[in-house]
């Protein structure tokens, strides 16, 4: 291309887009995948390969997902209405979105839909605070920290050969400091409040580091698909915790918020996110790994030395249901056959 203001030729733009799309070569050598790649999925294959099986590729549910999940839905789409429509949705539409939510997925929760919305209104709730009251102080709080808004629940796709990337941003926002404009990608944390919200006890402050917030591979898969798609990055990342707002009901910080309501942090670099990015890539490599080979093993993780797969849905159709024989010896008296296993793994019999 020549110097000066001249315009590029049709060789100079072709070359540009090459240099900009040269990153998916590496991608395009990955056959079928077996799911979508969202942060929970990998979150899934990772913990257990063969609980990964039977959610993401045999979509198996594997019984009632636990109350704090839709809880958690209702605070993202009241929060969404607000930041998007500048309202909070009324009674009558947060019915519609409990439907809608049932309707997809069965819940560990024994309250009818118009139980639940009365909750949400409830000052009682959170000791003379509404669930709608935590939200709307959110909203406010953002407008008076200066963020603004760009973008609120926002579903993107990355789709690069057969491997297809997706998530939701919870929020995009700008902010203005020292006459410097920053982009923040912010990820509400609505957990915390489950119990206090079903009556069951009370709520739970939450704190994140400093660097649990930078090294986020939530935050940063969204940096990551913002960079792909736009060419833009993220020059922070922060974590929004709703029930940081709840106030303490005794002690000598009765009446206070039990903590900070943004843990807001520097992002990673582009060298670290580019670090990331191969990060991604060798995961993706182990799921079609397991496609192609059919290897689906069960990794029986821990949480503080206790076995996680006692609390794994899928637990009766994995490691099967043990019987004691309670007049002798502690033996198995009989085993359960694994239909539900890949392949190579059916009529394995666990004892």
């Amino acid at each position: 291309m020549t110097p000066g203001n001249a315009i590029p030729s049709a060789v100079d733009i072709i070359l540009a887009h090459a240099r900009r799309e040269r990153w998916k070569n590496r991608w395009l050598t990955i056959g079928e995948m077996p799911f979508s790649i969202r942060q929970s999925s990998l979150r899934t294959y990772h913990n257990c390969k063969r609980k990964a099986f039977y959610s993401l590729v045999a979509g198996e549910k594997g019984g009632l997902r636990p109350a704090y999940f839709i809880i958690g839905s209702m605070v993202h789409y009241v929060l969404e209405s607000m930041l998007k429509h500048g309202s909070r949705p009324t009674p009558a539409t947060l019915e519609l979105k409990l439907d809608e939510l049932r309707a997809e997925d069965e819940y560990d929760l024994d309250m009818t839909n118009t139980e639940f919305v009365a909750r949400m209104f409830d000052t009682d709730a959170f000791y003379g605070m509404s669930l709608m009251d935590i939200c709307n102080m959110i909203v406010v709080w953002l407008e008076a920290g200066g963020y603004e808004v760009k973008v609120s629940e926002k579903r993107w796709d990355v789709v690069v050969g057969n491997v297809a990337f997706q998530g939701t941003i919870d929020v995009l926002a700008t902010r203005n400091i020292d006459g410097r404009v920053y982009n923040i990608i912010a990820d509400f944390k609505a957990g915390g409040i489950a119990d206090r919200f079903l009556g069951k006890g009370s709520c739970k402050a939450v704190s994140y580091r400093d660097e649990e917030v930078t090294q986020s591979n939530q935050l940063q898969m969204y940096d990551w698909a913002m960079y792909r798609l736009h060419g833009a990055k993220a020059h922070r990342y922060a974590y929004i915790t709703p029930v940081n707002l709840v106030p303490n009901a005794t002690g000598k910080n009765k009446g206070k918020p039990r903590g900070d309501l943004m843990f807001d942090q520097p992002a990673v670099t582009l060298d670290q996110l580019l670090s990331y990015e191969d990060d991604l890539f060798a995961m993706v490599k182990e799921i079609e790994y397991s496609r192609i080979h059919n290897s689906w093993p069960r990794l029986r993780p821990e949480v503080f030395g206790k076995l996680d797969c006692l609390r794994c849905p899928h637990k009766v159709a994995c490691l099967g249901i043990r019987e004691l024989n309670t007049g002798g010896a502690d033996v198995g008296t009989g085993g359960v056959a694994h239909t539900n296993l890949p392949p190579h793994l059916r009529g394995v019999t666990l004892t």
